[in-house]
């Protein structure tokens, strides 16, 4: 994959339920000018968001592709991430985001919502950070990854991935967070 000068690809991954802000996503991604590949990944919670959601994806403009890719088994997710010039995510509130720290481990850069999650730090560096009360501030960012060429946008996914590696050297409280998602993962695939 070569990434080109007015094109991004953008992923979501994460529960659809109106706390993620899928709708808001899709609203952004809606503004952008490029050519636009929006792909949703994750469990319906809600069918009646979800049906809120499929509206604003039937009004997109004809730069912007939007569809829903199912739910994603565990041993995929890896690989879902390196597909995507970014992960746009305006959720409400995480505790953790363990779907931000999987995206930035894989050098996928994020674009999130401020304030929400413990990955402010991550602005200019590892994608970018934004107001949820500022719609524009998310297509601004979007539209920044979107004209970078091959070459800035591989700096970026080294600057992603060397962020992530950084910010969770030797933090305890991480590793343990890692080591509860993988039970998380082992209890999903039984329960499958």
């Amino acid at each position: 994959y070569e990434k080109k000068t007015g094109e991004i690809r953008i992923m979501f991954i994460s529960r659809i339920h109106e706390v993620k802000n899928l709708h808001i996503a899709i609203q952004i991604a809606n503004q952008l000018d490029g050519k636009v590949i929006f792909d949703i990944y994750g469990p319906i919670e809600s069918k009646e968001y979800w049906e809120q959601c499929e509206k604003l994806i039937k009004g997109s403009p004809d730069n912007v592709k939007i569809q829903y890719c199912g739910k994603v088994s565990p041993d995929k997710v890896d690989q879902v991430y390196s597909n995507y010039d970014c992960f746009l995510f305006p959720t409400v509130n995480e505790n953790y985001g363990h779907v931000i720290a999987e995206s930035l481990a894989n050098g996928c850069p994020v674009v999130l919502s401020r304030g929400t999650t413990p990955w402010d730090d991550l602005h200019g560096v590892a994608g970018y950070v934004c107001s949820l009360d500022d719609v524009n501030e998310f297509v601004s960012s979007l539209n920044k990854i979107m004209e970078t060429d091959d070459k800035e946008f591989r700096e970026l996914v080294n600057n992603t991935y060397h962020y992530y590696c950084e910010k969770t050297q030797g933090d305890n409280a991480i590793e343990g967070h890692i080591k509860m998602f993988k039970k998380v993962i082992q209890l999903r695939k039984n329960y499958e």
